[in-house]
């Protein structure tokens, strides 16, 4: 009998965590709404829209996952596509100028072979 009791107690357990899981994400999502903002997630680095970071939590996509309100920032994601664009130019700089010296080391060495 006490194995039985134990695991109601674990679902039930579960179930609260859940439920505090909905109810913190329910609110996260509220206050990107009326902000007009999204949801970005500081450890995977993901922008989420306010409805489908509420469908991911109800879905239980994200069951397993270590949920902690912490790990979320509302905010505006237009804020983030200038330095976004910056960093991708710099990297498109830095393979452009790569190509070059490559293209160049082999155009001026003759393959050994040939």
């Amino acid at each position: 009998m006490q194995i039985y009791t134990n695991i109601f107690s674990n679902f039930a357990s579960m179930a609260k965590r859940f439920e505090n899981m909905l109810q913190e994400a329910t609110i996260l999502t509220e206050k990107a709404r009326l902000n007009n903002c999204w949801i970005f997630d500081t450890r995977l680095r993901v922008w989420h829209t306010p409805e489908f970071f509420i469908n991911m939590i109800e879905g239980e996509k994200i069951l397993g996952y270590d949920f902690r309100l912490s790990h979320y920032i509302v905010a505006d994601p237009r804020r983030s596509l200038k330095p976004l664009f910056d960093d991708l130019r710099k990297q498109i700089d830095k393979l452009e100028d790569f190509t070059r010296k490559v293209t160049n080391y082999y155009n001026s060495h003759t393959d050994p072979n040939s």
